[in-house]
């Protein structure tokens, strides 16, 4: 028994008191107890990120189906565009050829030409920008989502490691309590030993005071 866990206090009937203080032994409880919260806190802010990642993913799942919604309606667009075009062209041929017939059938040759001209350079620009479009987006998700992968992958690595530095906590703790028992079970020992020494030390003092005392 160190000096530095106990103290010796001289009675007023000539025993000793012993005063068991376990410094080490509070200090370290409060130790565990203290890295126990910082994980802990730790799980709580992991969880909420992951939280935060799931609800992100969505999101993303949820655009990239309106996205590809948006494709596929695109090209019925331009079917329907293609018939609106052909639709004004008949129109345009039947009045014109009320007028002059063979100036209209030139006419509406070289319109015919030049509206198929630049209805073809621009649907072959609208193809080559919703080609540019569709392969920039699904760049940029794919890039993003495998960053997600990525730091869903960092969390769960966190997490793992966190509940195996906590069940390790735990088994030292409970290292701890015993050896904190079997501590608090010698001191008791320790005071019945001291306080049976005592007893016998009084009934000793007291018989020989007898045996002293006159008759």
């Amino acid at each position: 028994m160190s000096e530095n866990e106990h103290k010796e206090i001289k009675t007023n009937k000539g025993g000793f008191r012993i005063i068991g203080i376990n410094t080490e032994t509070s200090n370290k409880e409060t130790e565990l107890n203290e890295r126990e919260n910082k994980l802990n806190e730790i799980q709580k802010q992991l969880r909420e990120k992951i939280d935060a990642f799931n609800k992100e993913k969505e999101d993303y799942l949820k655009n990239r189906q309106e996205f590809e919604d948006f494709m596929n309606n695109k090209e019925v667009f331009k079917e329907e565009t293609k018939r609106e075009i052909k639709k004004s062209l008949l129109s345009y041929e039947r009045e014109q050829k009320k007028l002059i017939l063979e100036e209209i059938d030139r006419q509406l040759q070289e319109q015919q030409e030049s509206l198929a001209k630049d209805y073809n350079e621009k649907l072959e620009n609208i193809k080559k920008h919703s080609n540019r479009l569709e392969n920039n987006l699904k760049t940029q998700f794919d890039a993003q989502l495998e960053k997600w992968k990525q730091s869903f992958s960092g969390y769960e690595k966190q997490l793992d490691a966190i509940l195996q530095t906590k069940e390790s906590l735990d088994s030292e703790k409970q290292i701890f309590n015993a050896q904190k028992q079997a501590f608090e079970n010698r001191m008791k020992k320790e005071e019945q030993r001291i306080k049976e020494d005592k007893e016998k030390e009084t009934e000793c003092l007291n018989k020989k005071r007898m045996i002293c005392m006159p008759n």
